[in-house]
């Protein structure tokens, strides 16, 4: 929207917005990220006085656009594509193993390990987290070389990348390994979603390692699991339970 940029605020109007929503219909999440621009600078100038009203409260963000997790074997397929040691690999342990924004990714230094775990305060939300260090990315941490002092993801002269970068970065990595990109295939933040497939499949709660503050979006991130996985160990207490009131009676 840089054309309207040089407009007055005042003449905005409500039309206005629900049209660049509906040229944007074929891309749901650009639709909702300038939906979500829009409506805090509505809310910005409604509280300084320089509007009357906020014309973006009420506007519904787009269905769709969702990232869906990796399966086992695509994960595999990366796996054998970038070895150990590789910034690729290392940017895909910090993803699934951390289950955070690559914003936050990018963010991560040997100084946010402490006591065998991560601590970071999350840059969308400022959520406090400790994570602690998955084996596997344990592993994968060990053969990062060198290490640079400004991130653990850090570009060839030891710098911090640009959450932007590091998103080209794997982009560039997933198609190497022969992988499909796209919501329906594989994306960087989709290893944000694999991260709460695997815990909720492993009976552990999503929320404390991701961050999420509402039950909807803990839902959303736990709703890959394989429901099997989760069905088993459900009937099992169920049938122990059952038998223990039985005996009881």
């Amino acid at each position: 929207m840089e054309e309207h940029g040089t407009k007055p605020l005042s003449k905005l109007e409500r039309r206005h917005i629900l049209g660049w929503k509906d040229k944007l219909a074929s891309k749901p999440g650009a639709a909702n990220k300038m939906l979500r621009t829009v409506k805090q600078l509505m809310t910005f100038a409604e509280a300084r006085g320089f509007r009357a009203d906020n014309i973006g409260k009420g506007i519904k963000m787009m269905r769709g656009g969702r990232w869906r997790a990796w399966t086992d074997t695509e994960m595999l397929m990366f796996e054998e594509r970038w070895p150990l040691g590789t910034r690729e690999r290392t940017g895909y342990a910090l993803a699934l193993f951390t289950g955070q924004r690559r914003e936050d990714l990018v963010k991560l230094s040997w100084k946010s390990i402490a006591g065998e775990a991560f601590r970071l305060k999350q840059g969308k939300t400022g959520t406090d987290v400790v994570i602690p260090i998955h084996p596997e990315l344990k592993e994968a941490l060990a053969a990062v070389h060198p290490r640079h002092e400004n991130a653990i993801i850090a570009g060839d002269r030891g710098q911090r990348l640009s959450p932007v970068y590091f998103g080209h970065l794997m982009a560039n990595a997933i198609d190497k390994a022969g992988l499909t990109r796209g919501p329906k295939g594989c994306l960087l933040h989709g290893l944000r979603k694999t991260a709460g497939r695997l815990l909720a499949e492993a009976g552990a709660l999503v929320a404390p390692i991701t961050g999420h503050r509402t039950e909807r979006m803990t839902a959303e991130y736990s709703r890959d699991a394989n429901q099997e996985k989760l069905a088993r160990p459900s009937v099992l207490k169920w049938a122990r339970a059952g038998k223990k009131n039985k005996s009881g009676s």
